[in-house]
C-alpha cells in the first residue's frame, strides 16, 4: 500500500459490553450491521473514553473505559464471497482472533490516562478489503476486570462500496 490512503467511505459501529463480576470471559457480539451488509471492509479504528465519552449511537452507553479497553479484544469473522472479475472469492470463517483493540486506535491525546499508549498505533489498521460476517463477529472482554453497567466499544470501519474497484486498497 501507499503512504498516503485516503478512505473510501466509513461508518462508526458499536458492540454493547454487557455487565459482568468478572471470573469469566465475557463475549460480546455485533450484532447485524445492515449499513456494511455487501461491504468490502479495508480498515478499523477503535476507540475509548478517552476519545469519546458516550457512545452516539446508543446515546445512554458510556465508551469503554482505559481500564476495560487495555484488556479487550476484538474477534472478526470474515463472509462467504464468490469471485467478481478479479477479485478473488473469499471463504467463510475466522479472519483475526483475539486481537487487541489497543491496536486498533490511532487518536493519541493529551488526555490519555489510563490507556496503554506504547500499544496504541499511530497508523490505520489496514486489511485487504473483506466482507465481514458481523453477526458472528465479537469483543472478548478479559475476566480480570468487572464491568458495572454496559458499554460501548466503538468501531470506525472504512469500507469500499458494492462495485468500487478494490485493487488500490489490497495489502
Amino acid at each position: 500500500m501507499n503512504n498516503f490512503w485516503v478512505s473510501p467511505n466509513s461508518v462508526l459501529i458499536e458492540c454493547v459490553i454487557v455487565p459482568s463480576t468478572g471470573g469469566t470471559t465475557n463475549k460480546n457480539p455485533f450484532g447485524t450491521q445492515k449499513q456494511l451488509q455487501n461491504k468490502k471492509v479495508v480498515a478499523i479504528e477503535s476507540f475509548s473514553s478517552q476519545d469519546v465519552v458516550n457512545s452516539p449511537i446508543s446515546q445512554a452507553n458510556p465508551c469503554i473505559n482505559a481500564q476495560v479497553f487495555n484488556t479487550s479484544f476484538l474477534t472478526l469473522y470474515r463472509a462467504s464471497t464468490p469471485a467478481i472479475g478479479n477479485q478473488p472469492a473469499q471463504n467463510e470463517g475466522l479472519y483475526y482472533d483475539q486481537l487487541p483493540l489497543s491496536v486498533l486506535r490511532r487518536v493519541v491525546n493529551q488526555n490519555n490516562i489510563g490507556v496503554n499508549l506504547t500499544s496504541s498505533c499511530m497508523d490505520l489498521f489496514r486489511i485487504n478489503p473483506t466482507e465481514m460476517s458481523w453477526t458472528k463477529c465479537y469483543v472478548t472482554c478479559t475476566p480480570s476486570v468487572p464491568i458495572s453497567s454496559a458499554v460501548s466499544a466503538l468501531f470506525l470501519v472504512h469500507y469500499l462500496n458494492e462495485n468500487q474497484d478494490w485493487k488500490p486498497y489490497a495489502a
